[in-house]
């Protein structure tokens, strides 16, 4: 489809243009949508070696990784320290990390300049790490349900395929933490996870 438009699309009426992009679109829609659903299954099925993970590197290879995103978007990100070490599987961590990075950099207003804020706060056992941004916010009636798959609240105005945030929730509790969100409609979001201290000559284990 993409080839007929690329090729062709000077001489296709305007109805089998149309008709070419719309299969164009679809077609990597699904192609998409099937990516991630292949992630979140290899979440649910991968043994998972649990291990003592520094945040700070986590944190600056998945600015790194966005860093085109970011400065399309003219974004403003903040990350103060220390960050602490957590006990964590550090390709799952990354990953969520991405997830809940990508989405504060793309549900944004236009009437003000994104800003997205990550800090770690430490628990009595645990560590909360915090990614805030001042984007459109969710409704308190939604915020259990943007966990769910396929659940997209903004679908008509922000692309996706609604399976990130399940793949965070997911992939947080398969290294014995938790998650969730405190946000209000027009006045951002924050997001956090929770994840146990890393603690000297702790014995990793793994997750089934």
């Amino acid at each position: 489809a993409a080839m007929l438009v690329e090729e062709t699309g000077s001489i296709l009426s305007e109805t089998a243009g149309d008709c070419a992009r719309h299969i164009n679109q679809s077609a990597q829609q699904m192609d998409t949508m099937l990516i991630d659903l292949l992630a979140f299954s290899r979440i649910s099925q991968q043994r998972m070696e649990l291990t003592s993970v520094n945040l700070k590197p986590v944190v600056a290879s998945v600015l790194a990784d966005l860093r085109g995103t970011i400065h399309e978007g003219h974004a403003r990100v903040e990350w103060p320290g220390p960050w602490p070490d957590v006990l964590a599987h550090e390709p799952m961590l990354t990953q969520v990390l991405c997830h809940l990075m990508s989405n504060a950099l793309k549900f944004i207003t236009t009437d003000r300049p994104p800003v997205v804020r990550l800090w770690a706060e430490e628990r009595p056992e645990m560590i909360r790490m915090w990614v805030e941004d001042n984007g459109i916010g969710i409704a308190p009636s939604h915020q259990q349900q943007i966990f769910l798959p396929f659940n997209r609240l903004s679908g008509e105005v922000y692309p996706g395929t609604g399976i990130g945030l399940a793949i965070v929730q997911k992939g947080v509790e398969r290294m014995g933490g938790r998650v969730g969100v405190v946000s209000e409609v027009g006045r951002g979001s924050l997001f956090w996870f929770e994840l146990r201290k890393a603690r000297p000559n702790r014995i990793t284990r793994k997750s089934e």
